[in-house]
């Protein structure tokens, strides 16, 4: 049961650093798709302020280049990053299964432990209540001195005259 309690202890580590690890590839794959719209709408925003239109020519020219350039690594690297996520999800998933597994065990194997337990407290519950001393249902101590008896009518003012008659070889007084 302990074992079985670390291994599923690890099992969650392990399922938590694969989550932790999908959400940061996740994020990296999210800031890298937004960086991609925006180089596409910086496309769509030229810088003004040239003098003359072969300024303004070359500046559209380099701008267009350096988004494109931009654009093209961003999407490269997204690209590249795809693989790793769809392996970290792929990985999310096999533990969470695996954590799953080691729990529907962990919950058998306590139902067993519970059922040992119920069943050995019966046993000794019969057992003690099998015994003759102890009284079960309708049954009482057999012990138990019997109630005292008043005396009442004639028989309890002889007694109150003359005394208990003691059978003879009885303690007197």
């Amino acid at each position: 049961m302990f074992r079985l309690a670390k291994v599923l202890a690890w099992k969650e580590r392990l399922l938590e650093d694969a989550r932790r690890e999908l959400l940061l590839a996740q994020r990296q794959l999210d800031e890298l798709e937004f960086q991609a719209e925006r180089a596409v709408q910086e496309r769509r925003d030229l810088p003004n302020g040239a003098t003359d239109d072969v300024e303004t020519l070359a500046a559209w020219a380099r701008f267009a280049d350096s988004l494109r350039g931009r654009e093209s690594r961003l999407r490269t690297r997204m690209e590249s990053l795809r693989p790793q996520v769809e392996e970290r999800r792929e990985t999310h998933r096999a533990l969470k299964r695996e954590v799953s597994g080691l729990e529907k065990l962990r919950e058998r194997q306590e139902a067993l432990a519970r059922k040992r337990r119920d069943t050995r407290q019966q046993e000794l519950l019969d057992d003690f209540a099998s015994r003759p001393s102890v009284p079960g249902p309708g049954r009482t101590f057999p012990s138990h001195p019997p109630e005292p008896r008043i005396p009442d009518g004639p028989e309890a003012e002889r007694e109150a005259h003359f005394g208990a008659m003691r059978p003879v070889g009885g303690r007197g007084r």
